[in-house]
């Protein structure tokens, strides 16, 4: 029973001391470059982005006046019609056979 608690304590000191110790054993020396250590590589003959010039706008973007609106005139009075049932069309004649 001593032993196995001996083993127990054992291993669990290994398991929670063993990350601790193994932090930097893995590099070969100066820490690698990330982005955050300085501004990004460039290529050689790197010229950065300058934007065109604004060109005069086109007809088309400026605003356009409008005179005043003309007066609309009512539509003239129709009286009611009931609706009326279209007389439809049919593929086939009187006698029953298809007119086609």
């Amino acid at each position: 029973m001593k032993i196995q608690l001996v083993t127990a304590a054992l291993l669990a000191t290994t398991v929670m001391a063993g990350p601790g110790l193994a932090q930097g054993t893995f590099s070969s020396g100066a820490p690698k470059s990330t982005w955050n250590n300085g501004p990004a590589p460039r290529a050689p003959g790197y010229t950065p982005y300058v934007p065109q010039a604004p060109v005069a706008p086109r007809p088309s973007m400026t605003p356009r006046t409008y005179g005043s609106p003309q007066a609309s005139t009512p539509a003239p009075f129709k009286p009611y019609e009931p609706y009326k049932i279209h007389p439809g069309t049919s593929l086939f004649g009187p006698d029953g056979k298809p007119k086609r």
